[in-house]
């Protein structure tokens, strides 16, 4: 297996390009016609899983690592201009949502195995609060003074392991 990271990445891309194309022509063509008032592509697990061995690999990698997925359809959209507006501009904002996923869970048998991963839950919404912000950027200092700046897109953010400088002593 090839382990160079750019090609692998645009294979998951035109994976999902195809499958798009193929089975949700209709709804692209739909929220094309009515965004910004329609902005969510609804895609059923089952047909991920029914697009032969490919659909496997991309129905299995959805549940182990639903950042980067969510981030391989919306570069697939993008990348093969799948959603016009009628001004011609790129669309914004699109959500990708994902419906009938294999296995529900039960929200008191959410474990921190499942951090970072894709869940279905079913329940009943009592009580709401209000969402705490996610770090998508820090800057960190090391003990010599040296800035290093850090970005993450999804997950759980990693602080770095030491100065990122050049010629740092605490490297």
């Amino acid at each position: 297996m090839d382990t160079t990271p750019g090609l692998n990445e645009t294979d998951k891309t035109g994976d999902w390009s195809r499958l798009l194309k193929q089975k949700y022509k209709k709804e692209l063509g739909e929220i094309s016609r009515e965004y910004p008032h329609k902005r969510s592509l609804y895609i059923d697990y089952r047909d991920i899983e029914r697009f032969g061995k490919v659909g496997i690999s991309l129905a299995d990698e959805l549940l182990e690592n639903p950042g980067k997925v969510i981030e391989d359809v919306l570069e697939a959209i993008k990348a093969n201009q799948l959603i016009r507006t009628k001004d011609g501009n790129e669309p914004k904002g699109i959500n990708i949502r994902f419906t009938n996923l294999p296995k529900k869970t039960a929200i008191r048998n959410i474990r921190s195995e499942d951090i970072n991963t894709f869940v279905s839950v079913d329940g009943i919404l009592r009580k709401t609060t209000e969402v705490r912000p996610r770090i998508v950027e820090a800057v960190f200092r090391c003990p010599a003074g040296h800035f290093t700046k850090k970005e993450q897109k999804y997950g759980k953010f990693i602080d770095p392991d030491g100065c990122a400088t050049d010629g740092c002593a605490l490297k």
